[in-house]
């Protein structure tokens, strides 16, 4: 779930052993939260939920360098082509 991730400007360690480094693609509103795009690894792409707050306070903006981390238990798999859960 995005709103499972957590996102910083620099490698962080906690818990959440998953780890990965991106490149914003969008930042949009959406109602009380912020949808944030990115580009992961080889072209893949992570989104995840953000306050307005946290957006503003880590400086997300499109084309900046951010890390995910997350637990496993929150990973979802999704189809490429048809966007249906694997």
């Amino acid at each position: 779930r995005p709103e499972n991730i957590i996102v910083s400007r620099e490698a962080v360690r906690t818990s959440a052993r998953n780890l990965l480094e991106g490149r914003v693609e969008s930042v949009a509103r959406e109602g009380d939260l912020c949808r944030v795009a990115a580009t992961v690894g080889e072209g893949e792409r992570m989104t995840c939920s953000l306050t307005p707050r946290s957006v503003e306070d880590l400086g997300i903006a499109p084309d900046e360098q951010v890390y995910f981390s997350f637990k496993v238990g929150s990973v979802h798999l999704f189809e490429n082509e048809s966007g249906e859960q694997a």
